[in-house]
């Protein structure tokens, strides 16, 4: 580049000798001058070479008396530091932009990153504990109601206990795939909590610390490993993988030394089952208690236990509703079926159901699962499940919200006779009166949600009785989405009961956790991540079981603000019931 410059310009360096003029001036010479530099013998008789005594950004500190090499700067030598270490790539992202050689700005001049493992754990925080050590940190910030007898612990039976006595737990491990679909919920959660490795060592630590005889398990996108880890402790699953290209789906884990054999196993795809209630999965497992467990002389313990993991999406109350009436149908139709194959009533096999049905314990939908019946056209479609999640809201119009439902319910419910029905309508008056059409109307409801809500073939209006005198030993078919006649448009029907969905286990369900909380109410919370907080997992088990005792959410989560956490490897806490078989 000098080269160039010098035989296009003809500009030549000052000599080493004084110049004889003023800095910032440019003199012009004849080329054949004995006080220039020699160029090469090219250069002589070539025109006139041009001379800058501008001092060069090198010397303006302090200008050396010759043009000499510069001497060294007191603070540091000339060119690079040593010390000073150039962009390193585990730094992330690009280099930084330096504003040149000398210049503080410059990123040869930032002070070296210290890569040691121990400065490392230093900037990231505390190390992590050992996955048992947490999962016990965890079950210790919890505690069981009623409380257990002093020599008892939450993670040991006690010695006296009844042998028709067993454990259920439920529990949503979020899926790995899911949570790096909505990253959105858990902004704020160490990073380091969210792997999945580590993750799924504290789900199954926590696991072994509670050592339930029964164990529901949603989201759950490692069968194998579970299977694996689980298998090594005495434990056997099934599981039920959803469809619609999802990886998770629903497992139930038992005992083999409490139960002895495996009579039934039915995996549900809720959209095989009927067309638009959306790709969740169910498993019902019916199980016989092992013989050393019970008397020989009584008759042998069975119970059809069934995990469910219901839609996500807070709108659907429709498809939400479809799904649980095809699951609670499915599960006594299992209970039906043992029944007939052993000889025994129906009283006598039990029936344990857990998971996360994605419902408050506030909302028309749990009415639905706990009473067995609801009057669709009573309640607003996009606020059936009743946990809308923070931000979003749902109001008419008017900008009022339609509270029917809470209303009805404080005022003794749906068991009303044509009567009441009409005082209730006219009561109301102008906001639907009798109206069925305007009542479907204003709460959202059209032909596509009460097919989904109610069945394509008004099996929701059977009764128990009716619906287990058909159940087969094969599963149902898949049901068609064609306009079939609708049990709602039977004009023999009673009006108030045209759009009302049941199912067959309607009466015979119990809340374990409400069973021992002193105003009847469920957990506070099971659920907790960034946009929810609230109670959505339920254990429920039939009338010829009682509860024992259950396992309490903490009240507050140490060292985190939402789920995941270190001790919580997921964004649900698991419910845990101890439940025994009632004599006679």
């Amino acid at each position: 580049m000098l080269r160039c410059i010098r035989r296009l310009c003809r500009v030549s360096f000052p000599s080493p000798s004084p110049s004889r003029t003023s800095p910032g001036r440019a003199v012009l010479m004849d080329a054949n001058s004995e006080d220039w530099p020699a160029l090469g013998h090219g250069a002589v008789g070539r025109g006139v070479h041009v001379r800058f005594d501008a001092p060069t950004p090198m010397d303006r500190d302090e200008a050396p008396p010759s043009r000499a090499v510069p001497r060294a700067r007191a603070d540091h030598p000339p060119g690079l530091a040593p010390a000073a270490p150039r962009w390193d790539p585990r730094l992330g992202g690009f280099p930084p932009r330096g504003r040149g050689r000398g210049h503080d700005g410059g990123y040869q001049h930032r002070p070296r990153r210290d890569f040691s493992d121990a400065n490392v754990r230093k900037r990231a925080g505390r190390a992590l504990s050992d996955p048992a050590e947490a999962a016990k940190r965890g079950l210790d910030q919890r505690s069981w109601v009623p409380t257990p007898p002093p020599d008892a612990s939450h993670d040991e039976r006690a010695n006296d206990e009844r042998e028709n006595t067993f454990r259920v737990m439920s529990y949503n491990i979020l899926a790995s795939s899911l949570a790096s679909e909505h990253p959105e919920l858990y902004r704020g959660v160490d990073p380091r909590v969210m792997r999945p490795a580590r993750r799924r060592r504290v789900l199954v630590e926590e696991i072994k610390a509670l050592k339930p005889d029964v164990l529901f398990l949603q989201e759950n996108d490692a069968f194998a490993f579970f299977k694996h880890e689980l298998g090594r402790c005495g434990y056997e699953g099934k599981h039920a993988p959803r469809g619609g290209g999802k990886l998770d789906g629903s497992s139930v884990f038992f005992k083999r030394d409490a139960f002895g054999a495996v009579r039934d196993f039915e995996s549900i795809d809720f959209e095989a089952a009927e067309v638009g209630l959306r790709s969740n999965a169910a498993a019902i497992l019916t199980l016989s208690v092992a013989s050393s467990r019970t008397d020989e002389k009584s008759s042998p313990l069975i119970v059809v236990v069934g995990c469910v993991h219901g839609l996500f999406n807070p709108k659907r109350g429709d498809v939400k509703l479809g799904q649980m009436r095809v699951f609670f149908n499915a599960v006594a139709c299992a209970r039906a079926r043992v029944a007939a194959a052993t000889g025994c009533s129906l009283e006598q096999i039990h029936c344990v159901l857990g998971g996360d049905f994605n419902c408050a314990p506030s909302s028309p939908l749990y009415h639905f699962l706990y009473s067995g019946f609801l009057d669709v056209d009573r309640v607003d479609r996009r606020s059936l499940a009743g946990c809308l999640v923070r931000g979003e809201s749902i109001s008419r119009a008017d900008g009022g919200v339609d509270d029917e439902f809470a209303m009805l319910l404080e005022t003794g419910g749906f068991d009303r006779d044509d009567d009441e029905w009409a005082a209730w309508d006219e009561l109301r008056g102008e906001r639907g009166g009798n109206d069925v059409q305007e009542r479907l109307r204003r709460y959202y409801w059209d032909e596509e949600g009460l097919r989904l809500a109610l069945g394509t073939d008004g099996s929701s209006t059977e009764t128990t009785e009716t619906t287990l005198e058909r159940s087969e030993s094969s599963p149902p078919a898949r049901k068609k989405s064609s306009r079939a006649k609708r049990t709602h448009e039977d004009e023999s029907v009673a009006p108030n009961l045209r759009f009302r969905a049941t199912h067959a286990l309607r009466g015979a369900l119990a809340s374990c956790y409400r069973a021992v909380s002193a105003d009847g109410e469920e957990a506070p919370v099971t659920s907790w991540h960034a946009r929810f907080k609230g109670t959505v997992d339920y254990l429920f088990h039939t009338r010829g079981l009682r509860t024992q005792r259950v396992l309490m959410p903490p009240k507050k989560i140490k060292n985190a603000a939402q789920l995941p956490s270190e001790e919580f490897a997921s964004d649900h806490f698991c419910v845990v019931a101890d439940v025994e078989a009632e004599e006679g």
